[in-house]
């Protein structure tokens, strides 16, 4: 009679057990299993992001511009600075016609609308010389010498930097253009934005541009050149004329 409440007993007690061992196993199996589809989630959204930085990145490498590039022919185009003179004794003085000689650069553009097209030009500072026909061989000698040392400082700023920032068209006629070219002027150390208007024509593979403009001896603090004890000196607005040409490469 006592045998069969400790039977009872140990065949709760057997139930009981293999009840939780089989409880835990399946929940250990289900995290594992959690686990694991964690892991296949967390490795497909890290691919995912992958996936979207290189498109992100693909978007913002910049394409190579097929747009038409002109390079500067420098023995066929003509820049010029006319300086003027004033002071007491100007009648006695004579204005300088400075010509720019070494001109290098590109222009590109796009066909058929011209717009957007941008500029870029450098000149040697130390290739400006005087050309007027009123100075002697050896005026025109002291004049380069005080030009390219005293005002353009050329040894310490070499370069004269033309680089647009907007270029504004309207055609004219069959290759004829006019246009507004914003850039950055650089001359003597300093940056200053300019405008600078041009008659554009294109032929084939040749662009030609002319035009001309002002700058101020101030606004670049170029020391404006003097004779006569002072008496006679550069005035501080000066004019650039320029035609400039160029082929298609």
């Amino acid at each position: 009679m006592r045998l069969m409440p400790l039977m009872v007993f140990l065949s709760v007690t057997i139930l009981v057990v293999a009840t939780g061992c089989k409880s835990t196993a399946n929940q250990n199996g289900a995290s594992q299993t959690g686990n694991q589809n964690t892991m296949s989630q967390n490795a497909e959204s890290s691919q995912t992001a992958n996936n979207s930085t290189t498109s992100d990145k693909t978007k913002t490498e910049e394409k190579p511009s097929n747009n038409p590039r002109y390079r500067i022919d420098a023995g066929q185009s003509r820049l010029t600075a006319r300086v003027f003179v004033g002071g007491l004794l100007s009648a006695f003085g004579h204005d300088h016609d400075i010509s720019i000689r070494d001109v290098a650069g590109e222009v590109q553009l796009t066909p058929d609308t011209i717009e957007p097209a941008s500029l870029r030009m450098a000149i040697k500072a130390s290739s400006i010389a005087e050309t007027g026909r009123e100075f002697s061989d050896k005026d025109r000698q002291d004049i380069d010498r005080a030009a390219r040392e005293q005002a353009l400082e050329a040894a310490k700023y070499p370069e004269i930097v033309f680089k647009s920032t907007k270029v504004s068209v309207r055609k004219t006629g069959e290759g004829q253009y006019r246009a507004k070219i914003e850039c950055n002027l650089t001359l003597h150390g300093v940056t200053r934005p300019i405008v600078i208007p041009a008659q554009v024509t294109l032929n084939g593979d040749s662009l030609r541009a002319q035009g001309e403009f002002t700058i101020r001896h101030s606004d670049y603090n170029i020391k404006r050149l003097t004779a006569g004890a002072g008496l006679v000196k550069s005035k501080d607005e000066m004019k650039l004329a320029f035609d400039i040409v160029a082929s298609k490469y």
